[in-house]
């Protein structure tokens, strides 16, 4: 039996109308900084990989908090409203660790 490939919709599903607009706003600003950037999703999280940083980002949703992990500086944000998502933080999130 062929194992079928989770989709952004299946990701989304469970999830508030609140939580799926916070989680919109800040892939939307994701993929404006990093065009090439490639979206894995699992059914639990997803891994953003960018051909110069491999996987540096990672989204996920914890009790109806969204989570976003820079992975290679090791920092989190968390985001529990849609007004929490502030698009220059997130800029600022992104930049590699000097």
């Amino acid at each position: 039996m062929k194992r079928i490939k989770p989709t952004i919709e299946n990701f989304l599903e469970e999830f508030t109308w609140d939580t799926r607009e916070i989680i919109d706003n800040i892939t939307g600003q994701i993929f404006q900084e990093f065009p090439n950037i490639k979206e894995k999703v699992s059914n639990s999280k997803i891994q953003y990989k960018d051909a110069e940083q491999g996987n540096f980002l990672e989204l996920k949703v914890l009790n109806s908090i969204v989570i976003l992990s820079h992975l290679k500086n090791k920092t989190t944000r968390e985001f529990k409203t849609v007004s929490d998502v502030d698009l220059e933080k997130i800029k600022l999130f992104f930049q590699k660790e000097k």
